[in-house]
């Protein structure tokens, strides 16, 4: 499994709820138990008569009836953390002499197993963590709180086009600065935050929409340029946040891509995808291969907000997450001419690879910034509420 995915066992109020985080593979057996071969998943039990057994590597799970237990299973990293009630493990391979045999989980509390030689394992009590679980993480607990401040960084900075994403009228979000570049919703989009506070959301409604700026933008990325915007991925997956891209052709069905700013699941590394990183995809001749890919050194964070940047400056190309430069990479030719804005989606009239989370805060300038001022922008917006607790 790939990204998030929900499964109930059962029709009543004995029924048993299990949310997957990808990547995640698991075995559900014919009796309704299930075996957890790797990954991270949350287990909700009902009114049960008896306690609901899983399967792992390190042992059994036993979850007892209208109890809550979060598991995490990666190769040597094995974790329990009860949320609600209480777990009891059964393993032979525990043998430290208050353990032996098994163990249990009270809620609040957490067990991490740590493998010795000879397959012995040592277990270490801790308190419980919900952000190591993104779906224990909701969507509302980082607010962005932009003020006249930061605004007034933005537009004093003089860009070409600036979305402040303050919902839409008949359909269009205005951009700020300018009397051109105004974007056009398509699809179903959602609006969160307070009124002077809003962001958009993408990808989670039934039709997944985009917005788009069909005005061509002409030469205005023919030479330097930098492109912003503030994200809150809902949990590692592969999406494109925008991408500036040639017409759509009705016969591949798809835009060729000059430039594509992106973040990325959790598969395994590979030529074109690195695991829970951002990538800018600089391409001089619109395809749909070629091109020159940045991929950050650092994963993104899902459902945390962060500033993302990309800078070409002469030849060089710069990649920012949260102020800090994550990658550098030459390109020597420049974008083409001619071409069009689509955020939340790879094209413009399909849906795919849509960014799934909320998106604030565009804007995209006609220079390079420097690292100053867009370190100046990740300050002056610095997410409230934040707790290390939820980093993941």
């Amino acid at each position: 499994l790939e990204g998030i995915a929900e499964f109930r066992i059962g029709l009543d109020s004995s029924d048993v709820r299990l949310q997957l985080e990808g990547p995640a593979s698991v075995v559900l057996t014919g009796q309704g138990a299930i075996s957890l071969r790797y990954g991270k998943i949350i287990v909700t039990t009902g009114d049960l008569g008896e306690r609901y057994p899983i399967e792992t590597s390190f042992g059994r799970v036993l979850i007892e009836p209208n109890a809550q237990t979060g598991l995490v299973s990666f190769g040597s990293t094995e974790e329990i953390h009860s949320f609600i009630g209480e777990a009891k493990v059964e393993s032979p391979w525990l043998t430290s002499s208050d353990l032996e045999g098994g163990a249990v989980v009270k809620a609040g509390e957490a067990l991490h197993f740590k493998e010795m030689k000879d397959g012995v394992l040592t277990a270490t009590h801790g308190a419980v963590q919900r952000g190591r679980f993104t779906l224990q993480v909701p969507m509302t607990h980082d607010f962005l709180a932009v003020g006249p401040e930061y605004v007034r960084e933005i537009t004093d900075s003089h860009p070409v086009a600036y979305w402040r994403f303050e919902g839409a009228h008949d359909g269009v979000v205005r951009n700020e600065v300018a009397e051109r570049y105004h974007g056009r919703l398509k699809g179903q989009v959602g609006w969160v935050g307070p009124e002077g506070n809003q962001a958009i959301e993408f990808g989670i409604t039934p039709e997944p929409g985009s917005l788009v700026v069909a005005e061509s933008w002409g030469d205005l990325l023919g030479g330097d340029f930098s492109l912003e915007a503030w994200i809150k991925p809902s949990h590692y997956h592969l999406g494109s946040i925008l991408g500036f891209i040639g017409e759509f052709d009705w016969q591949d069905r798809r835009n060729k891509h000059g430039l594509l700013l992106e973040v990325n699941g959790t598969s395994q590394p590979g030529n074109l995808h690195q695991p829970q990183r951002l990538r800018l995809l600089h391409r001089p001749v619109l395809g749909v291969t070629g091109g020159v890919s940045l991929y950050s050194d650092r994963s993104y964070q899902p459902r945390r907000w962060q500033h993302v940047a990309a800078v070409r400056d002469g030849e060089e190309l710069r990649l920012y997450l949260d102020g800090h430069l994550v990658q550098q990479a030459t390109s020597a030719e420049p974008l083409p001419h001619g071409l069009q804005l689509v955020v939340g989606q790879l094209y413009t009239e399909t849906v795919e690879r849509f960014f799934i989370g909320h998106v604030d805060e565009i804007a995209i300038y006609d220079r390079p910034l420097s690292e100053k001022e867009i370190r100046r922008r990740h300050e002056l917006l610095r997410p409230s509420g934040r707790d290390d607790d939820h980093v993941l």
